[in-house]
């Protein structure tokens, strides 16, 4: 007896970790880009930490960049649209 629920398995794309001698941590997807969907594709030593989709940095209008001394940015479609310094102070790009 065949499995009538074959065609509703969907297969997931498991991005390929690399960690370089400096201890970055990166996540590339098939075609070599920066990729990762449940976590930041990029992490340093310091802390450092990115998000990328597709080699663009961003991941909607979330924070999409953390620095170790605690400021942020947000990127969509790889363009910095707002950001916070360690200081909490907003500031934002047009």
């Amino acid at each position: 007896m065949k499995n009538k629920n074959y065609s509703k398995v969907k297969l997931v794309f498991k991005p390929k970790r690399r960690v370089n001698k400096f201890g970055i941590i990166c996540y590339f997807n098939s075609k070599g880009q920066l990729h990762r969907e449940d976590g930041p594709a990029y992490i340093d030593a310091n802390g450092h930490q990115c998000w990328y989709r597709n080699g663009k940095a961003g991941r909607g209008f979330e924070i999409s960049n953390i620095n170790p001394d605690g400021s942020m940015l947000c990127y969509v479609e790889g363009m910095i649209i707002h950001g916070i310094d360690r200081f909490g102070r907003r500031y934002q790009w047009k």
